[in-house]
């Protein structure tokens, strides 16, 4: 899971290349600004991990831990990963995701169904850089290691611990999450609280729902 610690600033970072909105209600769902409150609440200054799963290539269910390095005014997830691993080649082959954000404290699940799109082919897009600006020297060096999942080679050859290199390698990709439906549970009334949101005809469409 490349990109601890520093990387959590970019949070609040305007992206300001973000392709516009289709209207104000898509850029301003009713779900987000609920949704951003509680994961200040749960996560203050510490990364915002969630669980993202997709499907491989055969098929497979696949899920993993994730940052996300920055949400927009359109509830988009953004996040970042070496483009030559297998989590980045399976998004490219078939982009529908599911997250999962588990917030204890508060007691809350948010499950978001979308689109995962990355942007490896444009390597000076603000959101890319700013991005690998934030991450940690730590979390920078692990993109000029070998490619995530190949075997591993014990020759000794020494990795190198850190980077303060400005220009991010090709290896390092940033993905949007695109969100078509959002899922909340709350469970500390009772009986339960379920809300669910879906997008339809450009308009998020919420819907109360039984636990």
């Amino acid at each position: 899971m490349p990109g601890h610690g520093a990387g959590i600033l970019l949070w609040n970072v305007i992206l300001t290349t973000r392709a516009q909105p289709r209207n104000d209600t898509e850029m301003n769902p009713a779900w987000l600004s609920s949704f951003e409150e509680s994961l200040q609440k749960e996560f203050g200054d510490r990364p915002r991990a969630f669980t993202l799963a997709n499907v491989d290539s055969a098929g497979t269910p696949q899920a993993r831990s994730v940052i996300c390095r920055h949400m927009d005014a359109t509830g988009a997830l953004w996040f970042c990963c070496d483009a030559r691993s297998e989590k980045a080649l399976d998004l490219l082959r078939a982009p529908a995701v599911a997250c999962v954000f588990w917030l204890a404290s508060l007691r809350l699940q948010y499950r978001i169904n979308g689109k995962a799109t990355g942007y490896l082919s444009d390597l000076n897009m603000p959101q890319r850089v700013e991005m690998w600006k934030a991450l940690s020297d730590r979390s920078r060096a692990m993109f000029f290691w070998p490619a995530p999942g190949s075997t591993r080679d014990d020759d000794g050859r020494k990795l190198p611990e850190s980077s303060n290199d400005p220009h991010p390698p090709d290896t390092f990709e940033v993905a949007r999450i695109d969100p078509n439906m959002v899922d909340l549970l709350d469970l500390k009334p009772h009986p339960h609280r379920r809300t669910r949101w879906i997008i339809q005809d450009r308009l998020w469409i919420e819907q109360p729902l039984n636990p």
